[in-house]
């Protein structure tokens, strides 16, 4: 059972890694060119055409780059983008929808093969649960963390379903493989 003072240090270390996300969503929110292509742009060289080409995206990041930068700036071509929420359209084309708080969905419908579906496995620094408390996988533990969360845990399990399937390919960019169990399902969809 945790002490009284270590549930205040708690509300305290998440108070604070939710004010680093805002300050990091705040300054993504700023960038003019995520491309970094400089003056001689090339289409088919853009982070949107490369991101585009893959049938789901999962990333363990909580912060909101793929949002403003890739939902936010995708001209159309991503226009029924699901990322779960209770909102109708929370992507509107002033970012609104990324300053305030989402609730994401407890009920599941299929998946269909297009639009190309977004996942956040570990929640998002945007995202709240029913009762308003952060939803955001942090520190050890994640596991059960997870599935005590309808929405990660769905998320979890179609991760596991998408690598199972034939002829499925991961590409990684950026993980450093500390998340057991996203290693245990990476590994497991070897064998």
């Amino acid at each position: 059972m945790q002490e009284p003072h270590d549930k205040d240090n708690l509300k305290l270390l998440e108070s604070a890694i939710l004010d680093m996300f805002n300050e990091m969503n705040n300054a993504f929110s700023k960038i003019i060119d995520w491309d970094l292509q400089g003056p001689n742009k090339s289409i088919s060289k853009s982070i949107n055409d490369f991101l585009k080409k893959f049938d789901a995206i999962y990333t363990l990041n909580q912060d909101l780059l793929l949002e403003y930068h890739y939902i936010g700036l995708s001209q159309g071509y991503l226009s029924d983008i699901k990322i779960h929420t209770n909102q109708s359209n929370p992507y509107s084309p002033t970012h609104d929808w990324a300053v305030s708080k989402l609730i994401p969905e407890t009920v599941f419908k299929d998946i269909h093969p297009n639009p190309q579906p977004i996942y956040k496995p570990h929640g998002s620094s945007n995202w709240v649960d029913d009762d308003g408390n952060p939803l955001l996988i942090l520190g050890g533990n994640k596991q059960n963390a997870i599935y005590k969360l309808p929405i990660l845990e769905f998320y979890q399990e179609q991760f596991k379903k998408d690598l199972s399937s034939i002829n499925a390919r991961l590409m990684v960019i950026g993980y450093g493989f500390e998340d057991q169990h996203i290693n245990e399902l990476i590994q497991s969809s070897k064998e």
